[in-house]
Order: C-alpha cells, then sequence, then structure tokens
C-alpha cells in the first residue's frame, strides 16, 4: 500500500512539473513584462530621487545666501542707525569751537529735505535730526522748496538753535 502512495505520489509530482513547465513560456512572457516594467519604475524612481537631491542641495544654497543676506542688511540698518543718531554728529564728537553754536534740524517731513546752510547744501532724511556748527550771532538757513529766500537767526555761543521742518498743520 505504501507502494502504491509513494507511486501516486511520484506521479503526481512529475504530472505537475510537466504542467509547469508546460506553463513555463506563457508565464514567462507575463514574467518578462512585469520586470520590464519593474525595471521601467526602478529608473523612474531613480530619475527622481536624483532630481531631488538636487534640489535639496539648491535649496541648501538657497538658504544660505538668504541667511548671509539677512546678516548684510542688519549691518546695513544698524550702519543707518548710527549715522542718524544725534552722537554722530562732528561737533558733539569734537567739542564746540570758539565762537561757534549748533543749528539742530528735525526733519518731520515724510520725504528728504535739502537745507542750505550759510550757502552750503545738506540733505536731512525723514525723522533725521542733524546738528550743523554754525558761526554765533548770525547764520542763514533755506529749506529748498519751502523758503523763497534764506532766513536770518541767531544763535549764541555753544548754545543750540531748533528748527523742524514739518508739513502743513502739524
Amino acid at each position: 500500500m505504501i507502494r502504491v502512495w509513494a507511486m501516486a505520489a511520484a506521479l503526481a509530482t512529475v504530472l505537475a512539473s510537466t504542467t509547469a513547465f508546460a506553463a513555463e513560456p506563457a508565464d514567462t512572457s507575463k514574467m518578462d513584462k512585469v520586470l520590464q516594467k519593474l525595471d521601467e519604475v526602478l529608473t523612474k524612481i531613480a530619475a527622481l530621487d536624483s532630481r531631488l537631491g538636487t534640489m535639496e542641495r539648491g535649496r541648501t544654497d538657497t538658504a544660505r545666501e538668504l541667511a548671509e543676506l539677512r546678516l548684510q542688511v542688519e549691518g546695513l540698518q544698524r550702519d543707518v542707525l548710527a549715522l542718524r543718531s544725534p552722537s554722530a554728529s562732528t561737533s558733539a564728537k569734537l567739542g564746540m569751537p570758539a565762537g561757534m553754536g549748533t543749528l539742530k534740524i528735525v526733519n518731520d517731513y515724510p520725504s528728504i529735505m535739502t537745507v542750505s546752510i550759510n550757502g552750503f547744501l545738506h540733505e536731512v532724511w525723514p525723522n533725521q535730526t542733524r546738528e550743523f556748527t554754525v558761526t554765533a550771532k548770525s547764520f542763514s538757513y533755506q529749506v529748498v522748496g519751502v523758503h523763497a529766500f534764506p532766513l536770518l537767526r541767531s544763535v549764541e555761543e555753544g548754545k543750540v538753535h531748533t528748527t523742524r521742518i514739518h508739513p502743513e498743520g502739524r
């Protein structure tokens, strides 16, 4: 009985393998197509991975450049603030010479204004305060575009004469 079962199992194995070999050519063409599609998908994935790596490197470079630009802008802002501060005036740094006074001009106007002081032109930026050393007793100034003629004013030695430039109605 064991022999019959062993022979049946051997016959089933042979038939199954014969069927598998007979069906193999048809399955191979399907398998080849599947493998070809898998190769195409892998090629596309590799290309996308390469593009993604390039984009990440570009983003890193852009972020670094942006950080450098931010540092430069912050430095420029500090420089502008230092130039706008009253402590930046030369008369404050060097002390007041004898026989001189100070003309302090405050620009409340929302644009750059040009001021002629004793015949010399100076720009005063919006919201900026500038100090100029002038001769004591008498000096002239004119806000270009506002005053038709220079205005004569006086200041005592070592004192400050303040003038504000502002829009009408303020």
